[in-house]
């Protein structure tokens, strides 16, 4: 399913928090980024950037997808977010979203509980792609996107594949306004890891929309 995401979506798989561990001795020159990923400054092993960061959530059980499904069908990028990028002793790296996250728009939609992320957009997405409608929010607001990940061999936009091996955590947070004026209260987030060969191992995720007042 994260596969999934990554292929249709891909981001800037920003990372698990900095932790706290020693720096290498001398600073380390990263791999040159790819056309959409903009490298801001570098101060020994740390690296600030900007890339293209999407997420997107839909977890089995739950009633709602939470993305811009017409976006994602089409094969539209997701916004810019600046990352930082560090490279800790032994070697591998480490990134997050900085100041505790970035704010993002949201739009949700129903589904069927029984589909997961690649289900859903399995099941709207050759519509869309054909010209046809997308499916119509019930509703939207803003939240604020976190995203970390850690325990990568390279900064994340020198590996070819969709996601390279390493441990991935990233959630939303915030508010929406149903097209019924209900107000909604928006949780959602994954935390999981990617093994040498490719498989997953997903250790939580959450979809939860939830109404207020």
């Amino acid at each position: 399913m994260l596969r999934v995401i990554s292929k249709l979506f891909l981001g800037a798989a920003a990372v698990v928090a900095v932790l706290a561990t020693p720096a290498l001795a001398k600073p380390v020159e990263p791999p040159p980024p790819p056309d959409n990923v903009t490298i801001l400054d570098q101060q020994g092993s740390q690296v600030v950037f900007t890339g293209p960061l999407g997420r997107i959530y839909a977890s089995v059980g739950s009633d709602y997808f939470i993305g811009p499904v017409n976006e994602i069908c089409l094969g539209n990028p997701p916004p810019q977010t600046t990352g930082i990028a560090h490279q800790v002793g032994d070697g591998t790296w480490h990134a997050e979203i900085p100041n505790g996250g970035v704010e993002r728009p949201v739009v949700i939609y129903e589904k069927d509980p029984s589909l997961d992320i690649g289900g859903y957009l399995g099941s709207v997405c050759p519509g869309i792609a054909g010209g046809g409608p997308a499916p119509v929010p019930i509703a939207t607001g803003t939240v604020i996107q976190q995203a970390r990940q850690r325990g990568l061999a390279s900064p994340y936009w020198s590996y070819p594949g969709p996601q390279q091996p390493g441990i991935y955590r990233n959630s939303i947070r915030g508010w929406a306004t149903a097209n019924d004026g209900t107000r909604l209260r928006i949780l959602a987030s994954v935390y999981y890891e990617v093994d040498a060969d490719g498989g997953l191992e997903l250790f939580s995720e959450l979809t939860k929309v939830q109404p207020v007042g």
